[in-house]
């Protein structure tokens, strides 16, 4: 009697961006009749992988903050990598802010762990006005997806305004209340 059944194949979901690729898969028969016994048959499989090598930003903190103030974002991988992934965090051009750590590190088994960087607007005595800074990320890794400088991901920048809390003046010392001065007199105080 001819017997037919239906086989049911599912690919491990494994998070590594690999892109769509085939693979071969080998059924081999097993009958009581010689001729059918050990009878074996290829079948490719197409594979569609659905993970895609990317690094996300979230910014956590306001973007707008006053000198001496703090904010934070967020870093994050969203496939695992196949080695470790280094961003490097820089403060573009002349700045009145503080990134820290400039250095982050992500090991593979770590990969969906978000990071922290911590930015600092310096306290100052400056009228400067409001100035805004760029912190921008660069990825290195054996893994050529996520190594920016091998053409694998882009990561998105932050841009932070610093609200200046000087305000330009002139102090004026007075040595005494009222100040009283005689005709000819200079009071040097």
């Amino acid at each position: 009697a001819d017997t037919t059944g239906t086989l049911y194949l599912r690919p491990r979901d494994d998070q590594v961006a690999q892109g769509s690729r085939s693979s071969n898969v080998t059924f081999t028969l097993h009958s009581n009749e010689t001729a059918w016994d050990q009878l074996q048959n290829l079948l490719t499989v197409q594979i569609d992988d659905d993970d895609e090598a990317g690094i996300t930003v979230e910014v956590g903190g306001p973007t707008t903050i006053a000198e001496g103030s703090t904010t934070w974002y967020t870093i994050v991988l969203t496939s695992q990598p196949t080695a470790d992934v280094t961003i490097a965090v820089s403060v573009e051009g002349d700045s009145t802010v503080d990134a820290s750590p400039t250095t982050l590190v992500f090991i593979p088994e770590l990969f969906d762990t978000p990071q922290s960087v911590t930015v600092t607007a310096t306290e100052d005595d400056r009228v400067e006005g409001d100035l805004e800074t760029t912190l921008s990320h660069t990825s290195t890794s054996t893994d050529p997806l996520y190594d920016t400088s091998a053409g694998g991901v882009s990561i998105d920048s932050v841009l932070v305004t610093v609200v200046d809390d000087d305000t330009a003046g002139v102090v004026v010392y007075v040595p005494s209340d009222p100040l009283l001065l005689s005709e000819g007199d200079l009071d040097t105080g």
